[in-house]
């Protein structure tokens, strides 16, 4: 028992005794007051019993401070495991494809693991792995039948289980099928195609070019034009075909400061993209990668060229500028245009024009 409440039961035994012995009750004299009262002001009055207000239960108030309360123990030792999966798994239809499942063991967790997916689309399987007892990661393989669904992303789930955990751990993984070669991709856009943000409903794309970037994205450039004044038009979309909202705004940029401007060249440099503006007067604007005017680039972000740019093209570390009237610049990283032509070759090829140093 804890000695604290053992010594409060003491207590109300003695004062129940005390009280029985009590004398002076009036005066000094020695006639005691009966029990369960107390002389205050030479009268005998009921008194409080010095432990009724205290819980004599053995409960947490009474416990010895240094006693931390009553909790299930935590055994960090516990088996458990956590799983990770690649952001998308991309297979063509009638194939198959390898796609990681990362481990991360915590506790005392060195068994096999048993690894196996549920929630699979129709036409489509994984096949069950065991992943040895010291592995990390896991590569399954997953077969689509030609008549799987295509489109996507869809989603399924990896289950691991093993001897000793409480429960088995589990990961989504997202999924794209695509067609056959030769056929639409279904899994692009809105089966197999996607729509340019406009500025309004008048608004076409006479003039556009395609390029991907470092990371697949689709970089769309070229001219728009509707009721509103043409103006250069520059767009970002996802892998998957729909727009990249982290450039520009929602996707796309169609704000130059000049009227009939036109986006007539574009490369990628350290800090985002170059493009060739051509309109009342034709620059080279540097862009971020997010599509804010890099301002430390040229003149507040732009490089002033003699004529419209037909082509900029990577060459060590600054570009070549290719403009109408045939004459060839370097540009460095920083935006400074060099006063001389540097030798170099000009093709064209259906209307593209390639630019080789000499």
């Amino acid at each position: 028992m804890n000695p604290r409440v053992a010594s409060l039961r003491a207590l109300v035994r003695f004062v129940k005794i005390a009280g029985l012995l009590c004398c002076a009750c009036g005066d000094d004299s020695s006639v005691g007051c009966p029990t369960g009262t107390e002389l205050v002001d030479a009268a005998c009055i009921p008194f409080a019993d010095a432990a009724a207000d205290v819980d004599l239960r053995d409960d947490a108030s009474l416990t010895d401070s240094n006693t931390p309360p009553f909790d299930a123990p935590s055994d960090a030792s516990a088996p458990q495991l956590s799983l990770a999966s690649d952001s998308v798994v991309m297979v063509q239809a009638g194939r198959r494809v390898e796609f990681e499942i990362g481990l991360e063991r915590m506790g005392e967790l060195g068994e096999e693991i048993r690894l196996s997916a549920t929630d699979l689309p129709v036409g489509t399987s994984v096949e069950p792995m065991v992943v040895s007892s010291n592995a990390n990661t896991a590569e399954l393989t997953l077969i689509t039948s030609p008549s799987a669904t295509q489109g996507g992303p869809t989603e399924f789930r990896v289950v691991a289980s093993a001897n000793g955990l409480a429960e088995d751990a589990s990961v989504v993984v997202r999924l794209v099928i695509r067609g056959p070669s030769g056929t639409p991709d279904l899994s692009f856009g809105s089966n197999g195609s996607t729509t340019l943000i406009p500025r309004d409903d008048s608004d076409a794309f006479p003039s556009l070019r395609l390029q991907a970037d470092a990371e697949s994205r689709i970089l769309v450039y070229g001219t728009i034009q509707g009721d509103l004044p043409a103006t250069g038009y520059v767009a970002r979309l996802n892998v998957d075909g729909t727009a990249d909202t982290s450039f520009g705004d929602g996707g796309a940029l169609d704000q130059w400061g000049l009227p009939r401007a036109s986006i007539t060249a574009l490369v990628q440099f350290t800090e985002g993209l170059l493009v060739g503006v051509a309109g009342e007067n034709d620059y080279v604007r540097a862009l971020s990668t997010d599509g804010e005017v890099v301002r430390s680039f040229g003149i507040g972000g732009d490089s002033p060229t003699s004529s419209a740019v037909r082509s900029i093209v990577s060459w060590n570390d600054s570009f070549l500028v290719l403009d109408r009237s045939d004459r060839v610049r370097e540009l460095t990283a920083d935006g400074s245009m060099s006063t001389g032509d540097v030798p170099a070759a000009v093709e064209n090829r259906g209307g593209s024009d390639r630019v080789e140093h000499a």
